[in-house]
């Protein structure tokens, strides 16, 4: 596990992994397992509010974390994905705290990354969105992930890839045994009509040559009320839903079912993924409206196209949108 902020973390995630249990430890014990003085326990203890775990302190008891917690494990995380996809395709990246997933894969793709190069993280400090938002990013609740895909036939062989992300979250969250899942054009993934998951790509490179795609996958596990507070649409979480969730296991199948699909997709495009698609499209029939910049324009939804364009039947005439802002029309 890597962190990224200096000394601010330093042997932070080491503490986390002995207290993630919720069990009480001394003092003496956490500086024997730290070989570091009981003064030093008790400064990276404070400094644990950083990341938002609340630890308790009970004299004669020791320290605990209010909540366990469940953090990834690279070891237990690479059996898993090799398992699903060998031993040589996906390079990971762990980190305790980054300013974004995104960040760490951009940098990478100006380098020597391949493909499958894929980044996780406990906690986002700037994590972001789709249209400028922020990801709201809490310390080992959800998971945080992006992976690097290298294409070369430019950006208009890239139209679909979104879609084709949110199939491959689909699947990975269906291994879980999770129901009701649905698809919102272009990357939103939703239980019962709220969002669990979302995606954003982000490109580098030539966009009519070779170019670098970095897939970023947000997965709402285990959000806590108070950092819900920032989300300012219908969400949902993994453990609302299921009575055990293994955030290893979901982090797991996420990085084989991104992989795999992103493999399918620089082989054979979106129609590779078209059909699986439209079983999920939350969407059509419904009366929507979609926003593109201060121009709104409403219709029926009809499903998608080809390459993953949104259709929008709009008094008779069925129009194309490759990009713009969908809501579903309240009745009445």
């Amino acid at each position: 596990m890597t962190t990224t902020s200096g000394d601010s973390l330093e042997g932070l995630h080491s503490l986390i992994k002995i207290l993630s249990d919720g069990r009480f430890y001394s003092g003496e014990l956490l500086g024997k397992e730290l070989k570091v003085s009981r003064a030093a326990v008790w400064k990276k203890i404070q400094k644990l509010e950083s990341l938002g775990l609340v630890c308790n302190s009970v004299r004669g008891k020791g320290y605990r974390l209010e909540e366990p917690v469940q953090l990834l494990d690279e070891a237990r995380l690479s059996r898993l994905v090799s398992n699903e996809l060998g031993e040589t395709c996906v390079q990971l990246d762990l980190r305790t705290q980054v300013q974004s997933t995104n960040d760490i894969v951009l940098e990478a793709a100006r380098g020597a990354a391949a493909s499958g190069y894929a980044c996780l993280a406990e906690q986002q400090v700037s994590g972001r969105g789709r249209m400028g938002r922020q990801w709201v990013s809490p310390f080992a609740r959800n998971i945080y992930l992006s992976m690097l895909w290298r294409f070369s036939a430019g950006a208009g062989s890239l139209e679909g890839l979104s879609l084709a992300v949110g199939v491959a979250v689909v699947r990975a969250l269906e291994k879980s045994s999770l129901q009701g899942l649905s698809l919102k054009w272009p990357n939103d993934v939703l239980v019962a009509g709220e969002k669990i998951a979302g995606i954003l790509l982000e490109m580098h490179g030539d966009s009519s040559g070779q170019c670098s795609v970095v897939i970023g996958v947000g997965v709402n596990v285990d959000m806590p009320a108070a950092a819900a507070s920032g989300i300012d649409q219908p969400w949902t979480d993994l453990s609302y839903h299921l009575s055990e969730v293994d955030r290893n296991q979901i982090a797991g199948n996420l990085v084989s079912e991104i992989y795999r699909s992103a493999k399918l997709f620089s082989e054979q495009g979106f129609c590779s993924h078209k059909s699986v698609w439209e079983q999920y499209d939350g969407l059509k029939g419904k009366n929507v409206a979609i926003v593109l910049g201060d121009k709104e324009i409403t219709g029926r939804s009809v499903g998608i196209g080809e390459r993953g364009e949104f259709l929008l039947d709009v008094g008779g005439e069925v129009r194309p949108f490759s990009g713009g802002e969908v809501s579903v029309r309240r009745k009445g």
